[in-house]
């Protein structure tokens, strides 16, 4: 994994290949931790991400999260708040990141460099509403957050025009 995020600028496609051995070792022994940061890694590489990295991520954290592997899941979560940005899915990514600044849990310097509108909502700048998400999402726990981004559960308040299926 270190060894492709090393090439990731340099020669993508070997960091590409690099990730799919190491998600084929991930699968095989069902690691979930690295199932989801090879998701992860491989947005950040160019490589994926998409609807199928966003759904590789949230199993992934839902998988930490059952077996008790808590912090390792808000880590898995971290990369899904970018996911859900480049998707589009800005009042998800709101809401998610809100989520994890609240877990207590630092995603990963290299990896988790914020678009510039969610550093903005970091600092409290930012459209209001998606500061209201957020702090909503700083109420919201780990099973919630799941449960919500997976499609399980809508937020409370919310009416069905406002939040994705």
């Amino acid at each position: 994994m270190t060894q492709a995020l090393a090439l990731a600028k340099s020669d993508p496609p070997r960091a590409v290949a690099l990730l799919d051995q190491v998600a084929a070792l991930a699968a095989s022994v069902r690691n979930p931790y690295f199932i989801g940061q090879v998701a992860e890694t491989l947005a950040y590489v160019g490589g994926g991400g998409g609807p199928e990295g966003l759904a590789t991520c949230l199993d992934a954290a839902d998988e930490l999260q059952r077996i008790g592997r808590i912090a390792l899941a808000w880590l898995v979560l971290w990369s899904v708040v970018h996911l859900l940005w480049a998707l589009g899915r800005t009042d998800e990514a709101a809401l998610a990141l809100g989520a994890c600044e609240a877990s207590g849990v630092v995603g990963h310097v290299v990896l988790e460099e914020l678009p510039p509108e969610l550093q903005e909502l970091r600092r409290g700048d930012g459209a209001a509403h998606l500061q209201q998400l957020r702090s909503r999402g700083s109420q919201t726990g780990l099973a919630e957050l799941l449960r919500l981004l997976a499609g399980r559960q809508r937020p409370p308040g919310m009416n069905s025009t406002d939040w994705p299926e």
